[in-house]
This record gives structure tokens, sequence and C-alpha cells, in this order.
């Protein structure tokens, strides 16, 4: 929330002295951007977040509605509630695809939290056979 308070003052004091609104050398709002939807996928694997960051810079170049609208508030907020809108919008669509698509989740949390099965299942020590002195004959 500061960041994005900060970067709106800074975009602001430079539209002021450049003239230009949402000027392609202003990068801020699209790390904001990408710093909403890092915070809605966040453990993720690297590869995963990637190609969803590529997406965003994507979905933020073409800009399809609501974005569009939202580009055309007339501030600095304008500038940044795009991207972050870009990102929000982006990082649900992941997070959604990701709770909809069990045996991706399955693999993930074995990979991170243990050895797994091939069917994703986790393996787990035969506790059924074990007595206070070590396993039955």
């Amino acid at each position: 929330m500061l960041l994005s308070i900060a970067a709106a003052l800074a975009i602001a004091s430079l539209e002021v002295r450049s003239g230009i609104g949402d000027d392609r050398r202003i990068v801020v709002d699209e790390v904001l951007g990408v710093l909403v939807l890092v915070a809605l996928i966040a453990t993720w694997r690297r590869i995963a977040i990637t190609a969803v960051a590529a997406l965003f810079l994507f979905v933020d170049r073409w800009k399809p509605w609501p974005l569009n609208v939202i580009e055309t508030i007339p501030s600095p907020f304008g500038v940044l509630a795009d991207d972050m809108a870009a990102g929000a919008i982006v990082g649900s669509a992941a997070l959604l695809i990701w709770l909809a698509w069990p045996k991706a989740t399955l693999a993930y949390r074995g990979a991170t939290c243990g050895r797994t099965m091939k069917n994703g299942s986790a393996l787990m020590a035969d506790t059924s056979r074990s007595t206070k002195n070590g396993p039955k004959p």
C-alpha cells in the first residue's frame, strides 16, 4: 500500500514535468502488478511464476476490458490501477486453475513436503506392524 502511494506521487511528479500520461519509461506500475500477482501465487515453483508473469505482461500490453477502462482514470492512480488490476486478474485466474487441477496440486505438495508415489499420494511409514521394541517379525 505504501509502495503504491509512493509510486503514485512519483508518477504524478513525472507527468507534470514531462507532460506524458502513461509514459512507457515508467515501470513501477508493472512492478506493482507483478507484486500483486506473486502475492497470490507465492508458494509456486519459479517456472510457474515466470510463466504467469509472462502472461501478466501480455495482458498488460493487450489491455482487455476492464483494464482499458481503468487505464483512463485521469490520475497517477489510473496508471497504477490498471497494472495492479491486471496482476489481480491474472493471479486470480492462475490460482483458480491451480485449485481446479488436483493432480498438479498433489504432485507439487508431494514434491515439496516429502516423497510421493506415482499416483501422487504421500508415502507413509507403515506403523501398523510396529511395536515398542521395533517391527514385528
